[in-house]
């Protein structure tokens, strides 16, 4: 599939620009590839034709062994993904897929200790993401025997800006610049006791699994304001 480095980066900067995403399907158009066709298909709300566009290439779509796999377009490329209890295999290959390159929402909720294997996977390229949802089941005993995600994990998702997890110790600590909303669900998910770095977060929510959200709420940042 044909890729140009410089129209990602400026889709990447200006995710809501329409014309930079039709400049980038006829630049792909031009290249021969099927994906700059699903562009202007989309853009033309020609559902019927993008299904059909889809059946004839199937390579524009990545494939999942996940036992529950849902994914949105959004004009050419998958915007929103959300995968329950993938291999760590599996992850990777999904949201390597070109058709993620541009992935704007990750969902994912998985059980058992070897999750900091997956979710880690984010972190073997930069990615595009700015809304991270973890669900995360395990004994917390299970806990030791596995390492947590290591703080180079931040650096690897300069475009998150919504983070939320529930499930406990699943990051060593928080170290983003860019980060404005977090919303922990239950047990502590950073296993460190250091401060956390997050200068830019604007809302924090804390709450617990059993009685909802906003019956247990907590800051360890100065000044959040309080959100619903």
């Amino acid at each position: 599939m044909a890729r140009h480095p410089g129209l990602e980066a400026a889709l990447l900067a200006d995710r809501d620009d329409p014309e930079l995403y039709r400049v980038y399907g006829d630049w792909l158009e031009s290249q021969g590839d099927p994906r700059g066709r699903l562009i202007a298909l989309h853009f033309a709300d020609a559902k019927p034709e993008a299904t059909e566009h889809l059946q004839k290439h199937p390579e524009l779509v990545p494939l999942s062994s996940s036992w529950a796999f849902r994914f949105e377009w959004d004009r050419g490329f998958i915007g929103a993904v959300e995968l329950e209890d993938p291999s760590a295999s599996d992850f990777e290959a999904v949201i390597g897929h070109p058709s993620c390159v541009l992935l704007s929402s990750l969902r994912v909720a998985i059980s058992g200790s070897f999750a900091a294997d997956v979710i880690g996977k984010i972190a073997e390229r930069e990615s595009s993401i700015r809304d991270l949802i973890v669900h995360h089941t395990v004994i917390p005993f299970e806990l030791r025997a596995h390492p947590p995600i290591a703080d180079a994990f931040w650096d690897r998702v300069p475009h998150l800006r919504s983070l939320s997890l529930s499930g406990p110790g699943l990051f060593a600590t928080l170290r983003h610049q860019r980060l404005t909303r977090l919303r922990i669900t239950g047990q502590e998910p950073f296993r460190n006791d250091e401060p956390w770095v997050a200068p830019a977060l604007a809302v924090l929510e804390w709450g617990d699994a059993n009685n909802g959200i906003d019956l247990l709420w907590e800051s360890r940042v100065p000044g959040p304001s309080r959100s619903r």
